[in-house]
């Protein structure tokens, strides 16, 4: 395996654990698999997006930790742990792609 691919991975790694423990666990570490829904999901976007006693996240960076949650909920789907997954049709906020 070539070094570049493995430090990806590690990047990669770090990058997952960072949005479980800032901004997943936080927002949705008191909810029960099974009662997961999209609207605590919505409530976890809007909150990273303008809670007035954090610095906002741009759209970029709630897509990827959206990213990162629905790979893990598709994981337990996979498993039959949970029967669907609730962040597979939350619409999020687009992201800017203009050059200032």
């Amino acid at each position: 395996m070539s070094r570049g691919r493995l430090c990806g991975r590690t990047t990669a790694a770090r990058s997952y654990a960072s949005h479980i423990r800032l901004h997943l666990e936080p927002h949705l570490g008191h909810i029960l698999l099974a009662d997961l829904r999209p609207h605590h999901l919505d409530h976890m976007y809007e909150a990273l997006l303008g809670d007035p006693r954090q610095p906002p996240r741009k759209a970029a960076t709630v897509r990827r930790i959206h990213a990162t949650l629905r790979a893990a909920l598709n994981v337990g789907v996979r498993r039959r742990l949970i029967p669907w997954n609730p962040a597979v049709h939350i619409e999020l906020p687009s992201t800017d792609r203009t050059q200032t």
